[in-house]
């Protein structure tokens, strides 16, 4: 610390944040890390930005703050997959710590900027259903029925559709599609008579 004092050094920063992660002194490794990844972000250097936030979640996982600036930078960066793998894992960390409002409002980003991702879709219809919002469930719902069935995601499609009954008992294409999935179904094999 006396040396940053006198020379502000990448080196002895990751020096510092190696012995404070040794020491277990998470706060302290995570705040090194970070003035390391703030200056990699304004000479550019991406790759290294990504390197340090993963290794920053590493240790410290349940750290929404770092994984919401991974998220961030991998949609920056266009890495759509792995963007909405981390914002997924922060939308169920904030449901399941009941912070509903914070939840929706990562979502919600990512819905308008992408209406038909099915897992933004899935969520926010789930979080609209625990809030009992039947008008915000069913509008996010009923497309994402017709994606899943559009998709021949057969067993999604039939688990919304019962969602959306509950709702709306009216829905004719979920009425239909549940129809005609029952009357497909095989019937079940006969069990083979016993011996005596």
């Amino acid at each position: 610390k006396q040396i940053l004092k006198l020379e502000d050094n990448l080196d002895i920063h990751h020096k510092l944040a190696d012995l404070y992660t040794k020491q277990r002194l998470i706060a302290d490794a995570v705040s090194e890390y970070s003035q390391i990844a703030a200056i990699f972000e304004k000479k550019g250097r991406h790759n290294e930005v990504l390197e340090l936030l993963r290794k920053m979640i590493d240790i410290d996982p349940d750290n929404i703050g770092i994984k919401l600036r991974l998220a961030d930078l991998y949609h920056k960066l266009s890495f759509e997959k792995d963007a909405l793998a981390e914002y997924g894992s922060i939308f169920g960390m904030l449901v399941a710590q009941g912070k509903l409002e914070k939840a929706e409002k990562v979502f919600l980003g990512l819905y308008n900027s992408n209406p038909k991702e099915p897992v933004v879709l899935k969520g926010l219809s789930s979080l609209y259903a625990k809030k009992n919002d039947s008008a915000k469930f069913l509008k996010l719902a009923i497309p994402l029925f017709h994606i899943y069935r559009e998709t021949d995601d057969t067993a999604a499609a039939k688990e919304i559709s019962a969602e959306i009954l509950k709702y709306k008992p009216d829905e004719q294409d979920c009425i239909e599609f549940l129809e005609k999935s029952a009357s497909k179904e095989p019937e079940p094999l006969a069990a083979p008579p016993q011996s005596t």
